[in-house]
């Protein structure tokens, strides 16, 4: 009978040491994976800010243009003797911001689950207003192509129309840019 004792002690023992190892094994990976993980949600954070920064920058100056134009526009609206092609030609023509969403979509795609839900909730306000504001701009340029040639003052109204949409999304994407950096 103590042969069995020993043997069971000796057996326990042994049970014991390897869920030990284990559970110390599983311990370090979870670990190791919550690190990664973490350095993951901070470089893909990172870029992202930066992709806001750039984007900022980029709306800002684009805003400012087509305020100026709804200027120039305003003063020679009257004007028959010019299209609305040649008064955009003399502004300088339109521009497009170029906004990125690149690391928006990745992080979305792959690891939202990793951030809160503020962040993402916030993250994914600005890729729709991005969205809207292609969506008006391109209706705005089809606008401007379908009436290039045209002198009257009420096209050129209607595109000023236009216009003050993709600004209004304009301003309101730097202020979904700004809320992001100050969260």
């Amino acid at each position: 009978m103590k042969l069995n004792i020993k043997s069971f002690i000796a057996f326990f023992k042994e049970i014991i040491i390897v869920v030990l190892g284990v559970l110390i094994a599983v311990g370090i990976n979870n670990y190791k994976e919550n690190y990664e993980e973490e350095k993951f949600v901070s470089k893909t954070l990172s870029a992202i800010e930066n992709e806001i920064e750039q984007s900022e920058l980029e709306v800002e100056k684009t805003s400012k243009k087509h305020l100026q134009i709804v200027d120039s526009i305003h003063a020679a609206i009257h004007n028959d003797n010019e299209s609305l092609g040649q008064l955009m030609n003399r502004i300088g023509g339109i521009q497009s911001p170029d906004v990125k969403n690149i690391g928006l979509r990745f992080f979305i795609s792959n690891k939202a689950e990793l951030v809160e839900y503020d962040i993402i909730s916030r993250l994914n306000d600005i890729e729709n207003y991005t969205n809207s504001l292609h969506t008006k701009m391109n209706r705005m340029l089809d606008f401007l192509y379908e009436n290039i040639e045209k002198k009257d003052a009420v096209i050129k109204e209607k595109f000023i129309y236009h216009l003050a949409n993709v600004i209004n999304s304009e301003q309101e994407l730097l202020k979904l840019y700004n809320d992001y950096k100050t969260q």
